[in-house]
């Protein structure tokens, strides 16, 4: 269409028509679309907290473990492409101890939103069996572990992970989602005065 004046004026969009306005060249295409560059993308853990008379089922990380080298951590591990978090705990139950569960054996007791010492940031999702879960756990992956442990949960050992203790404090709270942000040089195990890097969210009223 051409104005009065002799410029050329936008052509109007027909009914029906969708303009696409480029608000911003610094995007990225992936396989579902555009996403904003610098979105957050960060790993999803799954754990499976197996408790027996009182006692936490622990595995300790071999020593030449990259990541949390002898402390202690419930049975976990990565989400799979494809795979649901709780199919996810379920599988590294069987995987590195042997124990099998079902579905409706598990359930979701609590969700951590960690950042480590080094400021890699992940979420992690805890699952507890439920009580009177079957089989006796061994060490299915002596490369990745050395050992098993029972431990007191409401008395965390001083070699245990300290994104583990979050996890096992915020179950212990009633909290379903809790934030634990490490600031650079905290360590990687659990120590008591650090305990304040913990924020349990979405708690019942006392």
């Amino acid at each position: 269409m051409v104005s009065g004046r002799g410029g050329r004026q936008p052509a109007k969009p027909a009914v029906g028509q969708i303009r696409l306005l480029v608000l911003n060249t610094r995007l990225c295409a992936d396989s579902e679309g555009f996403v904003v560059k610098g979105r957050l993308r960060v790993p999803v853990d799954a754990y499976m907290l197996l408790e027996r008379d009182g006692k936490m089922l622990m595995l300790r990380r071999a020593p030449s473990a990259a990541y949390a080298a002898g402390l202690l951590c419930p049975p976990s591990g990565h989400l799979d492409e494809g795979e649901t978090v709780s199919d996810a705990a379920i599988r590294e139950a069987a995987e590195e101890t042997g124990v099998r569960l079902t579905p409706d054996e598990v359930r979701c007791v609590t969700v951590v939103h960690h950042r480590g010492p080094g400021g890699q940031a992940r979420i992690g999702w805890f699952f507890a069996a439920g009580t009177g879960w079957n089989g006796e756990p061994v060490n299915r992956e002596p490369a990745k572990h050395s050992e098993l442990a029972w431990t007191d949960p409401a008395d965390p050992p001083a070699d245990l992970v300290a994104y583990t203790w979050a996890g096992l404090r915020a179950w212990q709270a009633g909290a379903p989602y809790a934030i634990h942000f490490q600031e650079p040089g905290s360590p990687i195990r659990y120590e008591p005065h650090y305990e304040h890097e913990l924020t349990l969210l979405g708690r019942p009223p006392s």
